[in-house]
């Protein structure tokens, strides 16, 4: 009798990609049914389950940690390193921000002035009398024979 890829797995109790892994390299003897799926040999199956405890095993990415829980810590100083730097990069880019804020503003500040300036300019010129002054007093009307002879 033969087993699914899943099936074996569990019975196995390993990953599918581990059985899947055995089955490409030939470890486990398996044949495609007709809907393309895995028809695992039981016997072969145990052969390879009593070789693989008695073997050590060849991938210790996945028993990396076999005798400890989570990977070791980091040193403190190591991680209060992280933080300050993470801290560091956020200040630089609050800095960044600020320093075009004061530029934007000193731009407008200038910007105002010079349009006050104009403004000022206009008004003075509208508030004055701006006709041209004759030297000395007011001329006195003239009679008819000074105009005509004048």
């Amino acid at each position: 009798m033969s087993l699914s890829l899943n099936a074996a797995a569990k019975h196995a109790h390993v990953a599918k990609s581990t059985l899947h892994e055995a089955l490409k390299n030939g470890d486990v003897k398996a044949e495609k049914n007709a809907q393309g799926q895995w028809d695992i040999d039981r016997s072969s199956l145990a052969q390879w389950i009593s070789n693989r405890s008695e073997k050590p095993r060849k991938n210790h990415q996945e028993n990396r940690y076999e005798h400890h829980e989570k990977p070791p810590p980091e040193p403190p100083e190591a991680v209060e390193a992280a933080v300050l730097k993470a801290k560091l990069e956020a200040s630089e880019g609050r800095l960044g921000d600020a320093e075009k804020t004061i530029e934007d503003l000193r731009r407008r500040l200038d910007q105002a002035n010079e349009e006050r300036r104009q403004k000022d300019t206009q008004l003075t010129a509208l508030l004055t009398d701006q006709r041209a002054k004759h030297d000395g007093a007011e001329a006195k009307p003239k009679g008819w024979l000074a105009r005509l002879f004048g």
